[in-house]
């Protein structure tokens, strides 16, 4: 069975549906956690179906990151830029602890991952 990218889509969509039962005071660091677990795996669904799309799927160096967005740079700038925003996103969720994630977040992170994936076979 081959997992790609867009295979993360589905459990991202589910984590936002379910974000909304974490109410109580109890529950405020599990729907932060929450918010932060979408917004990485939101990047980290767009960077592997760009990885594929670009060729640089057995890249492993430390660089990837930065090879995957200069080879998508350079077919589709605008989607470099979201990919960008997606990574500047998840670097905030898994390293910003200061930092406050909401719905809205989340749901910008699901939608510019969408758009990212599709438009890698869009003109």
């Amino acid at each position: 069975m081959s997992f790609s990218g867009k295979d993360i889509l589905p459990l991202i969509q589910v984590l936002i549906e379910n974000s909304n039962t974490y109410t109580s005071d109890e529950q405020k660091p599990l729907k932060q956690a929450t918010f932060r677990a979408i917004l990485s795996r939101s990047y980290y669904s767009a960077f592997l179906a760009v990885r594929s799309h670009v060729g640089l799927d057995n890249d492993q160096s430390g660089s990837v990151h930065a090879n995957v967005g200069d080879a998508l740079h350079k077919i589709k700038p605008s989607l470099a830029n979201s990919l960008s925003s997606l990574k500047r996103y998840r670097t905030q969720a898994d390293y910003n602890m200061a930092t406050t994630f909401n719905l809205q977040s989340a749901r910008d992170s699901l939608r510019q991952s969408k758009k990212v994936i599709d438009g890698l076979n869009s003109n």
